[in-house]
């Protein structure tokens, strides 16, 4: 596993590829949220899972020695988001092409809103009060509010995928398989391109090194601060 490394506050189209491992010892403030399969609770004691194929959604508390709870929702479910103050889970299911949102006490499902295909991404806007939703083989981005409606729907470039939010109201977007990233200004319900950056190729003669186009593009890191991005991704 392979990390570009952004500087947000600056944008500047330099980077690096750095085969390390990223750590960050401090939680990030409420409003820089980022796409994942593994989330907590505003208050830190819960943590939601994504069960990808196996289709399901685990909650396990992580103050009190009690069983999960688990719930059986479709086909391939891989990114969590959480809304309306942790009281909104939302979930997406890749496969079946839609968005699920539920009861983030008690699991239950509160609406499933069909998709274009491959919804992958889902991030919570709290500004807004909208759910984000990357569509990866559709090239769309989608906006979903808390009664599952979709309210916006934008056009992107090809394959988009991770999604993180900053606290300046910018909506990071990578595309999985062009190496790319593009940054959005979210401060309205209709999303404005700031700018796209393409990550630096890299080619060598040794054929054994990794290098390539940096691919695979699941996941965005935003630092506590607000000011890097790390984007793992696999080179070949």
């Amino acid at each position: 596993m392979n990390f570009s490394h952004i500087l947000l506050n600056t944008l500047r189209p330099l980077f690096g590829l750095l085969t390390a491992f990223l750590c960050i010892l401090s939680l990030p403030s409420l409003a820089i949220q980022s796409s994942s399969s593994l989330i907590t609770s505003p208050n830190q004691k819960t943590l939601y899972s994504a069960n990808f194929d196996a289709g399901s959604v685990s909650k396990i508390s992580l103050t009190e020695n009690y069983p999960k709870k688990y719930v059986q929702l479709g086909k391939d479910i891989r990114r969590l988001a959480l809304g309306d103050e942790g009281q909104l889970l939302a979930a997406t299911d890749y496969l079946a092409n839609e968005v699920i949102l539920l009861d983030a006490e008690s699991l239950n499902i509160k609406h499933r809103t069909s998709t274009p295909s491959r919804p992958f991404a889902v991030v919570y806007d709290s500004q807004q009060q909208l759910f984000w939703v990357s569509l990866f083989e559709t090239s769309k981005l989608i906006a979903i509010d808390h009664q599952g409606d979709i309210v916006n729907t934008t056009e992107t470039s090809d394959t988009p995928r991770g999604l993180a939010i900053t606290d300046d109201q910018r909506l990071l977007v990578t595309h999985a398989m062009t190496g790319e990233l593009s940054i959005y200004d979210i401060k309205t319900i209709t999303p404005k391109l700031i700018t796209k950056i393409k990550l630096q190729e890299s080619q060598y003669e040794d054929q054994f090194r990794s290098q390539g186009l940096p691919r695979l593009l699941d996941d965005i890191a935003i630092s506590p601060d607000g000011t890097e991005a790390w984007l793992p991704h696999v080179l070949w």
